[in-house]
């Protein structure tokens, strides 16, 4: 895999000991020297990142921070450490907490969540407002959270041995605290079908032990899922837990260690083709017509709206609410026009770059500067020049506060809704010839045929982390399914409009179109890269089929040649090793010129891009056509 994400609770070794020893084992067992991102500690709470030694230079901004729920909050025996960071252009968090133990506290469980969550120190400080399950595109939490079964030990073991774990499921504290929303609000579990985790004879895997003897009497631990995995995305992001698991071959713990693997969405770096200043620069806008807010609160105190994105220079605010009501006791109805909310410019109008991103939005008050709610929106659904219904929930301090609906169009200008020029569309590799002299002589790639737009595979079901899903719906009669998505033929038109009432049901960003008959026998599907990191692929549910790449050819100019064109990280280290494994059979001097011409097209160009982009221009107008690496001179 790309990334490892190691934790551990109660754990002895010593920090150093620990992720050497990690460390070891992975070079035995796959050949790789993984290298560490980050290592957090609290006591004998410990997490540790580790990354592939091709993507070490792709991760930035890390963050770490911990926090004490131990004996009044000041003892780290219990509690969490966290670690963020960037990879390319995707935010990732992760937390591995222990909370408090003991089937009769339940509730202290949630007072530990709440207490982290408030605490941890990751991420941008710009969102430092946010909830902390906002502030990633992906947030991963996992650990010892010590949840127990409500149910008798005698009937736990009899559906154990029976393998029914529907039926203790149902009876889960988590469970039941997250179908309150008292915890984890809105995030995932996979399915669960191992037993339960704990609490077993050291040693064994056998026999549980439910009886725990103390000086104050036997307490009584009941066989439970107390180690877990949940994980949050924002919406319209690939997601895919591959698979969820204990192992029973650690047997030193009372516990049996869990495992998840993930696929998911990472954004391609962004390469603008027109130069900045080179001329005025028509600007995307994001204009909202109104919205309207739905908040927990007994205040009857002003409010405005805050704007955060990382397509916006700085953080944008409206006026204050201009329509205000309380028709439920407890609520607060608030209004705005279009007249009090800001247009908003993005640094970048490129339809696709735009496609990427996420709005940010918090409800404050104009007195307090209290949030009384924050949310995220998609804006890939939002492209359109007809104005788009949204419509989430709010959340604060990981407790649902409310609900956000409103109007908004997201404009794009027309020489720039298909300007995005991806790193693969510079990088070719020749077949190797005979010998270095054939290979030098190898003719120029022919130019590539004109790309057509991409639209959504029409049969392609949408995942439940989508924009679609019914628990975003808050409002009633807004609709929570696709329309038709375009032929191949239609899909030159960059959105559709419905005749009724304007709704615009977007085909989004990066998927192939497929021709009719792909349509009929299941083809067409994006392409996504088992196990690991795949390039946003927004719209790929669980076990759809990969697209195979030719070997030669994992990242060419013909781009027709390979459906859906993403240039991934995985791709290119897989493309860097499979060269620095070439055998020697053509001559030493063909091998350097080939890994020469590959290394250098992967580094950042040493003049502007669009200098590059001027000079292909022009070798194409006089008709010399050429490929231009991004490392030439």
């Amino acid at each position: 895999h790309d990334i490892y994400v190691i934790g551990t609770q109660e754990n002895s070794l010593g920090d150093r000991e620990w992720v050497e020893f990690l460390r070891a084992s992975l070079k035995t067992l796959m050949s790789i020297d993984y290298r560490v991102v980050a290592l957090q500690c609290l006591w004998s709470i410990k997490m540790v990142v580790l990354v592939k030694p091709e993507h070490e230079r792709r991760i930035s901004h890390v963050h770490t921070s911990s926090v004490k729920t131990g004996i009044a909050n000041t003892l780290g025996n219990k509690g969490a450490v966290g670690v963020s960071f960037l990879f390319n252009g995707t935010s990732f968090g992760f937390v591995n907490c222990h909370l408090a133990s003991g089937s009769e506290k339940t509730h202290r469980r949630n007072q530990n969540y709440s207490d982290i969550l408030r605490s941890l120190v990751l991420g941008d400080k710009q969102l430092s407002a946010f909830d902390l399950t906002l502030r990633f595109t992906h947030l991963f939490w996992f650990g010892d959270l010590n949840y127990r079964l409500d149910m008798d030990v005698q009937d736990i073991l009899a559906h154990v041995t029976k393998k029914e774990f529907d039926a203790l499921l149902a009876v889960d504290q988590l469970n039941l605290e997250r179908e309150k929303n008292k915890v984890f609000l809105r995030f995932r579990e996979g399915d669960i079908s191992f037993p339960p985790t704990y609490r077993y004879e050291r040693g064994s895997r056998d026999t549980y032990i439910w009886q725990k003897f103390k000086p104050t009497g036997v307490r009584i631990n009941v066989p439970s899922w107390c180690d877990r995995i949940l994980w949050k995305s924002h919406p319209e992001t690939h997601m895919v837990c591959n698979s969820y698991g204990c192992t029973d071959d650690i047997v030193t713990s009372d516990h049996s260690p869990v495992f998840a693997t993930f696929e998911v969405g990472v954004t391609s770096q962004f390469v603008p083709k027109k130069a900045p200043g080179s001329g005025p620069e028509p600007l995307a806008c994001i204009e909202w017509e109104s919205i309207e807010v739905i908040i927990k609160t007994t205040s009857r105190s002003k409010c405005y709206i805050e704007f955060h994105s990382y397509c916006l220079e700085e953080v944008q605010r409206s006026g204050e609410n201009t329509s205000q009501s309380c028709d439920i006791p407890g609520f607060l109805k608030l209004g705005w026009s279009a007249k009090h909310l800001p247009v908003l410019n993005p640094i970048l109008p490129d339809l696709e770059y735009l496609g990427d991103q996420h709005l940010l939005l918090s409800v404050k008050g104009v007195e307090s500067y209290e949030s009384y709610g924050e949310c995220c929106i998609a804006m890939r659904s939002l492209i359109s020049s007809l104005a788009q219904q949204f419509e989430t929930f709010l959340s604060h301090r990981g407790e649902e506060t409310g609900s956000i609906r409103g109007w908004v169009k997201v404009c794009v200008p027309t020489d720039r809704r298909s300007t995005r020029e991806r790193l693969y569309e510079w990088i070719s590799f020749e077949e190797e010839e005979e010998d270095a002299e054939r290979l030098a002589d190898t003719p120029p790639c022919p130019t590539p045929p004109p790309k057509h737009p991409r639209s959504r595979p029409r049969s392609l079901p949408e995942p439940a982390a989508g924009y679609t899903n019914p628990a975003y719906f808050i409002f009633e009669g807004v609709p929570s399914t696709w329309a038709p998505t375009p032929t191949a033929g239609a899909a030159h038109n960059q959105q559709s409009e419905s005749p009724a009432g304007g709704q615009r049901h977007w085909s989004p960003l990066g998927a192939r179109v497929p021709s009719p008959s792909e349509g009929e026998q299941g083809g067409g599907r994006p392409h996504c890269v088992p196990g690991g990191m795949s390039r946003r692929c927004p719209l790929s549910p669980p076990g759809m089929g990969q697209l195979n790449r030719p070997k030669s050819a994992v990242l060419m100019s013909d781009t027709a040649a390979l459906g859906d064109c993403s240039l991934t990280a995985l791709h290119m280290a897989t493309c860097l090793s499979q060269l620095d494994r070439v055998a020697l059979k053509h001559g030493r001097d063909s091998q350097k010129t080939l890994l020469r011409q590959t290394h250098s097209a992967l580094e950042p160009p040493p003049r502007p891009c669009w200098e590059v982009l001027r000079c292909t221009r022009d070798a194409h107008q006089h008709g010399h056509p050429r490929e231009v690496p991004l490392g030439s001179p």
